[in-house]
């Protein structure tokens, strides 16, 4: 849960690398319906390989500058078998989108929308206080579960969440190949079904609890983290790069002259792939053009999308109280359906485009309504929204009030499917 931020901040839920995370209680083995638990301690030796519970996970969005609960995996493990099989959503949407699950219908747009639907797969950044980590144990990537998940919702994009730290051990240095290969699993399966995958760095601008700006930080970090990745997947299809999740306390100049340096690396590499630029300060649309000091995201990161036709902007937008994420309510739904139509057009006086990495709603019937009123304006503005992509699915979210990876299907995930068909797959 996140505690009332400063002025602009923008917390969201996903789960930061810190070097001191919180020390949080055990989950329960029954799952918890709306308030998230902390991160639970994983077990010191594996125990035999059994079909692991149903977990309870908390949230993901980190508590103003201290880092988050992370949701945590269950005690026994996964390995390699995929979990059960999530049935999608029982009620279908042919080419014209039907009613929705919630009381109030959403038009669907007249003009072509080229807006790419998504959904961010949790399960890679999962408990950054085991690092590396054992993977099944207490982490995990998607599987061809969840891609057959997305594609029963119409889903064309997913974001991939995973920690710095377990794919680069040590700042410039080599690439793990185990957890490269993990990467290269999820690309290969997500492109054979013809899905644009979105690789997720979910570290809040922090590497091994050291913020990317800190005197004490390698300025050279990021760059080189990305020229590597860059390499490995230059200019393949479907492959996108998303800089940093949710950078915060880093003062937005400096925040900018990491991204101009990440960037310059990466273009050097030959790789033209698309890359999401995030602002700092949580990454917030509300606070997009806000005064963060000196200039705003807005200010200061546009000549670096002006400047290469490949970067699109990421932002996330929550609709509880402090945009939070770690609410099952939505008392500021206008405020953010407002925000995501003012920063479109934003984006449309300074001919760059957007991508909103995150955001979610539980299944409260006033909230999946909002949710649908967010997805028309990514619609109706669809010549500046690239993509989207929700919050979330994943193998290990049990009873997580946002969760879509629900057996027999969700309402938000009836919402994002009747929105998805009026956004067909380009030719």
């Amino acid at each position: 849960p996140v505690a009332a931020a400063a002025p602009g901040a923008t917390p969201s839920p996903s789960a930061p690398v810190a070097a001191t995370p919180p020390s949080t209680p055990a989950p329960p083995s029954v799952p918890v319906t709306v308030t998230p638990p902390g991160t639970p301690t994983s077990p010191s030796t594996p125990p035999d390989p059994v079909t692991p519970p149903t977990l309870t996970t908390p949230p993901s969005t980190p508590v103003a500058t201290t880092p988050p609960s992370i949701p945590t995996p269950p005690s026994t493990p996964v390995a390699v078998v995929p979990p059960t099989t999530t049935t999608p959503p029982s009620t279908p949407v042919a080419t014209t989108p039907t009613t929705p699950t919630t009381p109030q219908p959403v038009a669907t747009t007249t003009s072509a929308c080229s807006t790419i639907p998504g959904a961010d797969v949790a399960g890679g950044e999962f408990t950054a206080s085991a690092i590396p980590g054992r993977y099944g144990y207490e982490y995990i990537y998607p599987t061809q579960t969840e891609i057959d998940l997305l594609k029963s919702l119409d889903l064309r994009l997913m974001r991939v969440p995973f920690l710095w730290e377990r794919l680069q051990p040590n700042a410039s240095g080599a690439l793990d190949a185990a957890e490269l290969a993990r990467l290269d699993e999820v690309v290969r399966l997500a492109t054979a079904a013809n899905m644009t995958v979105v690789l997720d760095v979910h570290n809040y601008g922090y590497f091994k609890g050291v913020q990317l700006a800190a005197s004490n930080a390698a300025p050279t970090a990021l760059p080189d983290l990305w020229s590597r990745l860059a390499l490995h997947y230059a200019n393949r299809t479907g492959v996108a790069f998303g800089l940093m999740n949710e950078p915060h306390d880093i003062e937005v100049t400096a925040w900018a002259g990491i991204v101009q340096r990440t960037l310059a690396a990466i273009r050097a590499t030959g790789a033209r792939n698309l890359v999401m630029v995030p602002g700092t300060n949580w990454d917030g649309a509300h606070s997009w053009t806000a005064s963060l000091g000196a200039q705003s995201n807005a200010t200061a990161l546009l000549p670096l999308g002006s400047n290469d036709a490949n970067v699109v902007f990421e932002v996330h937008q929550y609709f509880d109280d402090d945009y939070s994420g770690t609410s099952d309510t939505c008392r500021a739904a206008d405020q953010a359906v407002d925000a995501l139509s003012s920063i479109g057009q934003w984006a449309r006086t300074n001919h760059v485009r957007l991508f909103l990495g995150e955001f979610g709603v539980s299944q409260r019937s006033e909230c999946v309504a909002a949710l649908g009123r967010a997805l028309q304006v990514m619609e109706t503005d669809t010549d500046v929204w690239y993509g989207y992509a929700y919050w979330s699915a994943g193998a290990w979210w049990g009873s997580y009030p946002f969760n879509i990876e629900v057996a027999g299907g969700t309402p938000q995930g009836a919402m994002l499917k009747q929105h998805a068909a009026s956004c067909p797959a380009r030719s």
